[in-house]
C-alpha cells in the first residue's frame, strides 16, 4: 500500500467515525497531510492532519494536550489550533482551523529536555541576544 493510500484510508475510517465529510486538503509536510472536514451537526470546518510515522504524531499529540491543558490559544501574537480529538491507532488529529498568522507544526517539539548543540552554536545564539 502507496503512503497516499494508506493517508486516504486513515483519513475516511477516521472521518466515518467521527462522522465527518472531507472537504478538501488544507496542505502536506513532511510528517503528513492535513485536510479540511466538516459535519452537518457542527459548525465550521475543523482540520484533519494524518500522519506518516507514529513519533512525529505522538510528539505533537503530548504537545497538542499540553497546550489544551495549559489553555494556550496563542504564542507570541500567532494562533495556535485546538486539539479536539484524536486517534492513536489511525494516527490523526482533529483541530480547529486558525487563521493567520500561525503555528501549525509541532512534530518536532521536545518538551521535557533541552535541545543539543554544540557549545560553539549556544554561544553565537547568546551574542545575537
Amino acid at each position: 500500500m502507496s503512503e497516499a493510500t494508506d493517508i486516504e484510508g486513515r483519513l475516511a475510517a477516521y472521518c466515518g467515525r467521527r462522522q465527518l465529510e472531507r472537504l478538501g486538503p488544507l496542505g502536506s509536510g513532511m510528517h503528513g497531510n492535513v485536510f479540511r472536514a466538516g459535519s452537518p451537526t457542527a459548525a465550521g470546518e475543523v482540520a484533519i492532519k494524518v500522519h506518516l510515522r507514529r513519533e512525529p504524531f505522538e510528539v505533537e499529540l503530548e504537545t497538542y494536550l499540553r497546550l489544551r491543558e495549559a489553555k494556550v490559544a496563542q504564542v507570541l501574537g500567532f494562533n495556535v489550533p485546538q486539539l479536539l480529538g484524536y486517534d492513536a491507532e489511525l494516527l490523526v488529529l482533529e483541530m480547529t482551523v486558525v487563521q493567520q498568522p500561525f503555528v501549525l507544526d509541532f512534530a518536532e517539539v521536545r518538551l521535557d529536555f533541552p535541545l543539543e548543540f554544540p557549545d560553539d552554536v549556544w554561544t553565537h545564539w547568546r551574542e545575537e541576544k
